[in-house]
């Protein structure tokens, strides 16, 4: 358990910076690029998703499980490591050729297409899937923190005017290339030197691709959206404020669940493999009830801050940012419970291909609302389809679950904080017409919505509020007795 908190809270440093690092230079960028520049840096950068898609194959999931299965054999991680890092080679080059092929077809922003190239090739270079599969969280969160400084850093030195796109794409491109290099540094501690002869990496292609085949449906119910907007409505605008609604939507989702799946994954996995099933449904209920606690947090307080918090966070402009936000806020709450699941059981237990199934299912829906809603509803009707899309994946991840989780549970663990959540959003609303317009009253709100949502899952007795007391009290007794 302590090994695990550990890393769950290394890996919530580790999201979290990952996402926070543009959180918190959007103010500065979204004043200074503007609405129409944002939106096509966000509509390039969907484009190039895809062929980074192809690059990584699914490897980076599958690479973390299979490492976790292996871990104990230095000699099997090292061959598993180094035909992975060969397929993926392999799949990078084919990635790069095809993103080549595109940016000649390309009539405007050409400049920002070649520059983000940078992604493709730094996808190679990324091996943190070897490191969440050994559990070494403290190399992922070192990177980070490093690499995200700077480019915070360099964004507010170098990026001056709305001419200087290009190079704010170049400075997360290059702070990507670089992270992923710098994980290479310490990688002879935990792998040997093998000859080319010793390793075949296609072994793995059947089952990578049972992996790439759910990253592929993932990726049409997040990134698509980008795509499609920008295609149908033409509208940098619509591409712009989109765009920015998701990142606040990510950090939301990465403080709630990322860290914690990426961690429970790994051990899970290791569990799985030792047959430690009662263990396996412990964390997945445990762990659920906390990203649901902190998802309903997530969901009412943006829903009731966001008339607030987008105009002095986002700057004049971004109006449009605020009804997305009221749409976006549950899907936290709604991908928690499949990312649990898919994280926790299905990938663990090797039925990828099973969850691949609902996933597609889920971006067939999805992709089908996207056409049918963007030409009306614009951005709005792509955040309506996400979430449709969402609740059917959620729900048929829950059906087949095989007993790990059943609906009757996660409405035990939710209706005390939907109460809570409740409250918060009163609490917020009311105090509105009281506290001052400013960036000191927008975050007296917070403060006061955060410790109303506290307080009242104190009173209720809520399970994770019992838990963080046991724990808090487990600890103070472990510093007296060491004492």
């Amino acid at each position: 358990m302590m090994r695990i908190r550990t890393n769950f809270i290394l890996n919530t440093i580790s999201q979290v910076l990952r996402i926070i690092t543009p959180f918190i230079t959007t103010p500065y960028v979204a004043r200074v690029l503007g609405v129409d520049n944002v939106g096509i840096f966000s509509y390039s950068y969907s484009l190039q998703s895809y062929f980074c898609l192809l690059a990584v194959l699914g490897t980076a999931t599958y690479g973390t499980r299979e490492i976790a299965r292996l871990r104990d054999n230095k000699k099997t991680v090292s061959v598993a490591f180094w035909e992975i890092e060969l397929l993926r080679a392999v799949t990078t080059l084919l990635a790069f050729v095809g993103w080549i092929i595109l940016i000649g077809c390309q009539s405007e922003n050409i400049v920002v297409f070649e520059i983000l190239t940078i992604y493709i090739v730094a996808a190679l270079f990324d091996i943190s899937w070897f490191y969440a599969g050994l559990e070494l969280f403290p190399y992922i969160v070192s990177r980070n923190v490093v690499i995200r400084v700077l480019e915070v850093v360099a964004i507010f030195i170098f990026v001056k005017s709305t001419d200087d796109l290009p190079v704010y794409c170049l400075i997360m491109g290059g702070g990507t290339f670089v992270g992923n290099i710098t994980l290479w540094v310490n990688l002879r501690k935990y792998v040997n030197k093998l000859r080319f002869s010793e390793c075949n990496p296609f072994r793995h292609m059947k089952d990578v691709m049972v992996y790439f085949v759910p990253s592929v449906a993932t990726t049409i119910y997040t990134v698509l959206d980008k795509t499609l907007i920008g295609t149908i409505t033409q509208s940098t605008y619509e591409n712009g404020i989109y765009e920015q609604t998701t990142k606040v939507i990510e950090i939301a989702k990465a403080i709630t669940f990322t860290s914690l799946n990426a961690v429970l994954c790994a051990r899970n996995s290791y569990l799985f493999i030792n047959k430690e099933y009662d263990k396996i449904k412990i964390n997945l209920q445990l762990s659920l009830s906390i990203m649901l606690a902190l998802g309903f947090g997530f969901t009412f307080g943006i829903a009731a801050i966001s008339d607030r918090f987008v105009p002095i966070f986002f700057g004049v402009g971004y109006d449009g940012v605020i009804l997305l936000l009221k749409l976006l806020s549950p899907i936290i709450v709604i991908i928690a419970i499949s990312n649990a699941l898919g994280d926790q059981y299905y990938n663990p237990a090797g039925l990828r291909i099973k969850s691949a199934k609902y996933l597609i299912v889920g971006a067939i829906c999805n992709l089908i609302l996207n056409l049918a809603l963007i030409p009306y509803l614009k951005s709005a009707g792509a955040v309506i389809a996400s979430i449709i899309a969402e609740i059917i994946i959620s729900a048929l991840y829950l059906i087949n679950c095989d007993g790990y989780l059943h609906l009757r549970q996660i409405l035990s663990l939710s209706y005390k904080k939907i109460i809570a959540g409740v409250f918060m959003y009163g609490i917020i609303v009311l105090s509105c017409r009281m506290v001052p317009d400013t960036i000191i009253g927008l975050l007296i709100l917070i403060l006061m919505g955060g410790l109303g949502y506290i307080l009242m899952l104190a009173l209720f007795k809520d399970n994770v509020y019992v838990f963080a007391v046991d724990q808090l009290l487990q600890r103070k007794q472990k510093i007296k007795k060491d004492a």
